[in-house]
């Protein structure tokens, strides 16, 4: 009875004959290169994963040391370009991020937003040299209307908030701030002031960073505040 079972699976491909929005689920859970290979099974699965609703990429190797990989950078490219969902309701990236690079991370940034977005990690790394320029987070961040979660963490973000329509729908805020931070608490202040709909702020600080005057009475200004977290 056993050898039948087997014999009737080594004929039957049970992942393929599932319906392809279930396909791109199960696909949304993996790296997206690996996603992408998928491609080479069989025509059926030739081009599911453009329709993936959930992008990850990422170019670090926890045993060695961080380099700029030019072929990451075309292949986020390629793929955005591929990608023929219109919406992309989730985008992760953790790469190293060399001078060169700010311009392309910057517009990854913007196409995912024109594709309405809804969560939205960027994990940087950069070399901590006075050379390297700080990356400036683009202004249509803070006016994105689907964005509800955002996590950044990096040594090098900066950021100028727009005089208007900032964060209008984000609920959720991790930010994990990395290496020598100066912050000055009046920009910190500034941006608290901006998340009107915010219910879980999550402040994670790795190294060396120094608030000007930091005081717990300034997230009362967040007033759907249900979760706080100072790590």
């Amino acid at each position: 009875m056993n050898e039948e079972i087997i014999d009737m699976f080594k004929d039957e491909d049970r992942l393929s004959a599932l319906p392809d929005a279930l396909c791109c689920h199960i696909l949304s859970f993996i790296e997206t290169k690996y996603a992408v290979r998928t491609s080479a099974l069989s025509t059926r699965w030739k081009t599911i994963w453009t329709s993936v609703p959930s992008l990850y990429f990422c170019n670090l190797n926890q045993t060695e040391k961080p380099k700029n990989d030019p072929g990451f950078f075309r292949f986020v490219i390629r793929v955005l370009l591929l990608h023929d969902s219109l919406d992309i309701p989730k985008f992760r990236i953790d790469c190293y991020c060399a001078k060169d690079n700010i311009a392309d991370i910057d517009t990854w940034i913007r196409t995912v937003i024109r594709h309405n977005v809804v969560e939205l990690d960027l994990s940087l790394s950069t070399s901590l040299s006075y050379l390297h320029p700080f990356f400036k987070l683009p202004e249509c961040i803070f006016t994105c209307k689907t964005l509800q979660v955002l996590k950044l963490h990096s040594n090098s973000f900066t950021y100028r908030l727009p005089k208007s329509g900032r964060f209008p729908s984000l609920k959720f805020l991790q930010v994990t701030i990395t290496g020598c931070y100066k912050c000055a608490m009046r920009d910190f202040n500034n941006l608290l002031s901006q998340l009107p709909i915010l219910e879980h702020l999550i402040i994670n600080l790795q190294g060396v960073v120094i608030f000007e005057n930091f005081s717990l009475k300034d997230v009362g200004i967040l007033t759907n505040l249900k979760i706080l977290r100072l790590i």
